[in-house]
């Protein structure tokens, strides 16, 4: 159980990855339409769909601008779970490679 925490750990505290607000949205575009067919048991319309697309850039500029207006701040502890194992660790050092535009 030890090797696995340390493997863990290790595989966390060399991840890094850059944050884009084109990348968030997608993200964001995908999950909501996941969610759309799991609630209502269809994809969402195309009607709607570039008000959507607006509301989830919005989202996604927003999220961004707050993380980086919090740097090292808004990241203190992470939650993992593998192989039904839950842990939290502490997290010493955050590095943001944050894109608004």
């Amino acid at each position: 159980m030890a090797a696995q925490r340390i493997k863990v750990a290790q595989r966390i505290k060399e991840r890094c990855m850059a944050l884009t607000r084109a990348g968030l949205l997608g993200a964001i575009e995908t999950a909501f339409a996941k969610e759309w067919q799991d609630a209502k048991g269809a994809p969402p319309s195309a009607q709607g769909a570039e008000d959507r697309r607006i509301l989830f850039a919005a989202v996604a500029r927003g999220l961004l601008a707050y993380l980086d207006a919090a740097g090292d701040d808004a990241l203190s502890e992470l939650s993992v779970k593998e192989a039904s194992v839950d842990r939290t660790l502490t997290v010493t050092k955050t590095t943001w490679d944050i894109s608004i535009a």
